[in-house]
């Protein structure tokens, strides 16, 4: 990538220092060699803008995800916990059915 630069630095040696073509072609690479540091710079600034946004985004999915994951398992507690609701008025029942047989066994 900086070949032209070299080739434009070895003809600009070649050159007498004192001459206007030397002032002209040594100003014209300062500014090549400007535009190209601003190109890279700008072209790096906005990969990291990228790289960001895609950072953002799979913040925001792993969020929506746990969420989701929070919720699900919510959900499942407490069908849990009305399914052992449900459960536990028959097993109080049986239980004090067993023990009323096995205090008087003649009631059964």
């Amino acid at each position: 990538p900086l070949m032209e630069e070299e080739d434009e630095l070895r003809k600009l040696e070649s050159l007498p220092k004192d001459s206007s073509l030397y002032q002209m072609r040594k100003k014209h690479l300062e500014e090549m060699l400007s535009l190209k540091y601003e190109a890279e710079t700008l072209k790096q600034e906005a990969e990291r803008d990228d790289l960001t946004r895609q950072v953002d985004a799979m913040k925001k999915e792993h969020e929506r995800s746990e969420w989701i994951q929070t919720q699900q398992q919510q959900l499942l507690e407490a069908k849990y916990r009305k399914h052992l609701a449900r459960e536990r008025p028959l097993n109080a029942v049986e239980r004090e059915l067993e023990k009323r047989q096995a205090e008087d066994p003649s009631s059964a």
